[in-house]
C-alpha cells in the first residue's frame, strides 16, 4: 500500500482523474451497496441531478464552520462562531434550493442535535494538530480516498481520529458522546 496526503494526495487525484481510473471512497462504496442506479448516475454516467441531499448541503456547512472555528482558535482569536445562527441560515438557503427533510420532527431533530453539538462538545478544548485532511491510498492498482476531519493530540503521547456526523440519527443518551 502507497499513501498519499495533503497536496500530494490532491496531486495524485488530478493525475487519476486525468487518466480515468476509478478513485473509490467511503460514500462511493455506500452509494454502490444502497443504490446501484444512483452509483450509475453519480459515477459512471456522471449526472449531477440530485446527487446532493439536505443532509450533504448541511453537513458540508457544518464541517467548514467547524473548521472555521479551528483556525480562528489555531490563530489566537477570540472570535466565536455563532453556530446556532449560521445553521439556521443554511438551512433556509437549502430548503430554498428545494431540498427538505422527511418530515418536520426529522427537522427539528437534527437541527437540536447539531445546535446540541456546536454547543455542547468539547471540541473548543481539543488540540488539534490537523483538520480537513485529504488521504489517498493505492492498495495495488485500487484506490481509495477520504478526509479525516481532525486528528487531536491528547496529551499523553496518544492521537484520537475524529469523523465528525452530521447526518447520523442518535440515540438522546448517546448524543453527547457520538
Amino acid at each position: 500500500m502507497i499513501a498519499y496526503i495533503r497536496e500530494d494526495a490532491d496531486n495524485k487525484l488530478s493525475e487519476l482523474i486525468e487518466r480515468d481510473i476509478p478513485v473509490y471512497s467511503v460514500s462511493r462504496l455506500e452509494t454502490y451497496n444502497t443504490c446501484k442506479y444512483k452509483y450509475y448516475k453519480t459515477y459512471i454516467e456522471k449526472s449531477k441531478e440530485k446527487s446532493e441531499n439536505i443532509y450533504s448541503a448541511l453537513g458540508s456547512k457544518v464541517h467548514s464552520l467547524l473548521e472555521r472555528q479551528f483556525i480562528l482558535k489555531r490563530n489566537n482569536s477570540k472570535e466565536e462562531i455563532d453556530f446556532r445562527k449560521e445553521i439556521l441560515n443554511e438551512l433556509q438557503e437549502v430548503e430554498l434550493k428545494g431540498y427538505s427533510f422527511s418530515s418536520e420532527k426529522v427537522k427539528e431533530k437534527w437541527i437540536y442535535d447539531i445546535i446540541h453539538f456546536c454547543n455542547n462538545s468539547k471540541f473548543y478544548e481539543m488540540n488539534i494538530i490537523e483538520n480537513e485532511l485529504h488521504f489517498l491510498l493505492d492498495f495495488d492498482g485500487l484506490w481509495m480516498q477520504g478526509y479525516i476531519d481532525a486528528i487531536v493530540d491528547n496529551g499523553d503521547n496518544t492521537v484520537s481520529v475524529i469523523d465528525w456526523k452530521t447526518s447520523s440519527a442518535f440515540k438522546t443518551s448517546e448524543l453527547d458522546k457520538k
